[in-house]
């Protein structure tokens, strides 16, 4: 008898009918997936207008590797970019660009790398900084990164 401690994700995998011993891997990337912790983050329509810098605190070890973001209301004098730093080192390839150009309120930018970037990788209670650069109209953000546990 084999007892799992199984989630969501693999009760759904063993109902498809997947078998744990023929598959293994496909199993392995299942449960790494259901693992991925998504930090949510707000900056006020007040500070839209300002560089403004929102720190978060990762509640694993591992790679964030996506970054997501949404705005408010239009963009009207300069594109908006937003970047991460983790330990005060920028993240290599994660970083966005809000473009004013046919710009609409709810526009969401996404910014994704792949895994085995050195400047990605955040120790549990580590703190992680999105900066954005404050070239716009006072507008208000939101988003969140996903964090991959290694």
């Amino acid at each position: 008898i084999m007892v799992m401690a199984l989630g969501d994700t693999e009760l759904a995998i063993l109902k498809r009918g997947v078998d744990p011993y023929a598959d293994a891997d496909y199993l392995i990337e299942a449960f790494k997936a259901s693992r991925i912790v998504r930090l949510s983050f707000n900056m006020d329509v007040v500070e839209g207008a300002a560089a403004v810098n929102v720190f978060l605190v990762s509640p694993i070890a591992g790679e964030v590797l996506k970054m997501v973001i949404v705005n408010s209301v239009i963009l009207a004098t300069a594109d908006e970019e937003f970047t991460v730093e983790i330990g005060g080192t920028p993240v290599v390839g994660l970083a966005v660009t809000h473009p004013t150009a046919s710009s609409a309120a709810g526009d969401v930018v996404v910014s994704e790398i792949a895994s085995g970037v050195a400047t990605a990788v955040v120790a549990k209670d580590g703190a992680i900084e999105i900066t954005k650069d404050g070239a716009s109209t006072a507008t208000g953000f939101g988003g969140y990164l996903e964090i991959h546990p290694i």
